[in-house]
């Protein structure tokens, strides 16, 4: 795919150069295809495509603006410059939502799966706990409890004082974005509560070197 976007600006560069309208050149439009579908393919490649557009179509417009100072082409032109790098960024940032809301269904699709049938406490937080860190780029611990006692997946025991007693005990949310470092890198890590019918039946703590976007962070 790489191949095949870098082969679709080299056409469309060689279409507006011989098209002989340079900086007015229709061809100039499209341009968008390859960044569109880079976004789509990669995310922040689509940023990166939409760079790469403005750097090969530059040569067309700018020195025009240079002889021929700001005509409507020359103008044409520069507007192309903000319309490729706006719709690189945001199709960057819609395909990323995107991907991370197919994530979190397949997520769902998954511990449905794995809690079929009546499986006890400990092997379901075990078997809930697979599926998370299996789908998630972080370590995954969780702590549930039946009103008698608390199974844990992640961790021999929850500590006192720690984030997730902190949850179990207030049910509101925590992020930690100070987690200790790991070979330099900086450690995030969430807390979210897990409700029930009577209330907080338990805590999902997820941990990751790095930072997560906002969305991906538990709301209060």
């Amino acid at each position: 795919m790489v191949i095949a976007i870098t082969l679709a600006l080299a056409g469309i560069t060689l279409a507006v150069a011989t098209s002989g309208a340079e900086a007015a050149s229709l061809w100039r439009h499209a341009f968008h295809i390859p960044v569109v579908v880079a976004a789509l393919r990669y995310g922040r490649g689509g940023v990166l495509a939409a760079v790469a557009s403005v750097l090969l179509y530059a040569p067309f417009v700018l020195p025009a603006l240079e002889r021929e100072g700001a005509t409507r082409p020359v103008l044409e032109g520069l507007l192309t410059f903000v319309l490729l790098l706006g719709v690189g960024v945001l199709s960057a940032a819609l395909a990323g939502g995107a991907r991370r809301q197919r994530t979190r269904y397949e997520i769902l699709a998954t511990v449905q799966r794995a809690l079929d049938g009546d499986t006890p406490l400990d092997l379901a937080v075990a078997r809930l706990r697979a599926c998370l860190q299996a789908r998630l780029d972080a370590n995954v611990g969780l702590a549930v409890h039946d009103g008698t006692r608390l199974a844990v997946s992640g961790a021999t025991r929850v500590a006192r004082g720690s984030a997730v007693a902190h949850v179990l005990v207030s049910g509101a949310p925590l992020f930690v974005s100070d987690g200790g470092r790991n070979g330099g890198a900086l450690r995030r890590c969430f807390v979210a509560p897990l409700g029930g019918r009577g209330g907080v039946v338990g805590a999902l703590a997820v941990e990751r070197v790095g930072d997560f976007a906002a969305d991906e962070r538990p709301r209060r």
